[in-house]
């Protein structure tokens, strides 16, 4: 394992930095020590980046930003093809304990040690074999009791999406988007805390979902969630142009929400002229919509956040539908890389809208990182 670190570190991705070196040789030298607990945010700041004690996690964040641009170097470190085959380092989501995974005999080149390298006329590396018996052995004793035990059934592409969620010991805040007083004919008959209809069909959706898993919700509106809620545990945000959580994050993703006087459009940040948006007719005569899904770790927060959102009310349905039934969920798995699950997610899906209603919703793109 630090043999892998080591090769991580002397790559240019890393070489070129200080600081990203020396948190990740931090993190695993104590995750290998057994000193996981010890792996919290402000206690890195203060034995990495020489923070003092009582420093403000809120207003200097350099612990979540640099774990977050870690992540981003470690995936590109792996998608080359020289160092597919090696122990992979990752730093899950949600976590500052680093997580260490052999690769299988399917993705391992042909006839290399655990490290990916090529042993010397056809041996076994020196001081690998015992290590790999050992885990062989593990491995067949479990395969043995699990097979006689059968103790659960395989997780889903759905299970997968929202395991950081529920894998989360703290309770699941819902940000619900509040009603757009501009498009009501009344706007003073409207309770200042009101929430539209459909943000409503679509958290209901989650908090079924989340509810089935054993999860905790605590739902609340844009204007009550405070910035320690969404720093208590993960969150997840319902609504787009009308909930300001979800548009402060726009700035770290790929695809956004935008807009330009009356038009509202989601833009790819890597392809300017990859747009999808409404034409300019009146919301009732609306025949597509379109909705944004993301799944990402707020480096402000340090926690994950979960944002489901349409252009119109016909996307931000669609997106609830999406997010909480299985056969959506394994189309995404169908064009997602290998370990999708513990990477940062962003979905862009469609809608047909018919006679008022939407209908079931289409994966358009997909990013992963």
């Amino acid at each position: 394992m630090r043999d892998e670190l080591g090769r991580i570190l002397s790559h240019p991705l890393f070489r070129s930095s200080k600081r990203y070196p020396n948190l990740l040789r931090h993190i695993v030298e104590r995750t290998l020590e057994g000193r996981a607990s010890e792996l919290k945010e402000r206690t890195l700041g203060i034995e990495v980046f020489g923070r003092g004690a009582n420093y403000d996690t809120n207003l200097d964040p350099i612990v979540r930003i640099s774990v977050c641009e870690i992540r981003k170097r470690i995936g590109q470190y792996y998608q080359e093809a020289g160092h597919r085959g090696e122990l992979h380092i990752e730093l899950p989501l949600g976590s500052y304990v680093a997580e260490f995974h052999a690769v299988t005999p399917a993705d391992a080149p042909a006839h290399t040690d655990v490290g990916g390298r090529e042993p010397r006329n056809g041996t076994t590396a020196p001081g690998r074999l015992p290590w790999q018996i050992a885990i062989a052995a593990i491995c067949l004793m479990l395969a043995t009791v699990l097979a006689w035990q059968k103790p659960w059934a395989p997780p889903t592409s759905l299970d997968r999406f929202w395991s950081p969620v529920i894998s989360s010991p703290n309770p699941v805040t819902l940000c619900v988007g509040h009603t757009d007083l501009s498009s009501v004919a009344n706007p003073s008959s409207v309770p200042r805390l009101s929430v539209a209809l459909p943000d409503v069909t679509a958290l209901s959706s989650v908090v079924g979902l989340l509810s089935v898993k054993g999860k905790r919700c605590i739902i609340k509106g844009g204007s009550s969630t405070t910035l320690a809620d969404l720093r208590n545990g993960p969150a997840v945000l319902i609504g787009a142009y009308n909930n300001d959580w979800t548009m402060r994050l726009k700035g770290q993703m790929r695809f956004t929400f935008e807009s330009s006087g009356a038009d509202r459009y989601i833009r790819d940040g890597q392809n300017a002229s990859r747009t999808w948006s409404d034409p300019a007719v009146p919301v009732r005569e609306l025949t597509q919509d379109y909705a944004l899904i993301s799944r990402v770790e707020d480096p402000t927060t340090g926690q994950v956040v979960v944002i489901a959102g349409g252009i119109h009310n016909y996307g931000t349905i669609a997106a609830g539908e999406f997010l909480s039934d299985s056969k959506y969920m394994d189309a995404v798995a169908a064009r997602a890389p290998a370990g999708w699950w513990r990477k940062n997610v962003q979905l862009v899906i469609g809608t047909r809208v018919i006679n008022g209603s939407s209908a079931p919703p289409s994966l358009l793109a997909a990013h992963f990182w």
